[in-house]
């Protein structure tokens, strides 16, 4: 289960990273240094780092556990809003929803 949440925290980190890619696009093509905010630049940095040491560390301490440890993560899941990723770290089935039944925000 922990392994399950590193690699969404993952999942997550390469979003950042394409959204790192437009937001320099955006800089190269500024009109005037003034449109461009850098503390909120490094702030997205700052936030993919602390979501690239958290899943590090998950992923890490799931190796510590012992292997017979079982828990159930299905009730905490269930809080999870995004149903597609409240399946995945529900340990439920791991295949995509079909295109029609992917949530739209």
């Amino acid at each position: 289960m922990l392994e399950r949440v590193g690699k969404e925290l993952d999942a997550a980190v390469a979003v950042i990273h394409g959204l790192e890619d437009v937001v320099g696009h955006a800089i190269s093509s500024a009109r005037s240094p003034g449109e461009i905010r850098i503390q909120e630049l490094q702030e997205l940095d700052h936030v993919r780092q602390k979501i690239e040491g958290s899943a590090a560390f998950l992923k890490a301490f799931a190796q510590t556990l012992p292997p017979d440890w079982l828990v159930d993560p299905a009730k905490a899941a269930s809080v999870v809003g995004m149903s597609a990723l409240a399946r995945r770290l529900g340990g439920g089935a791991h295949k995509e929803a079909p295109a029609e039944l992917i949530e739209l925000f």
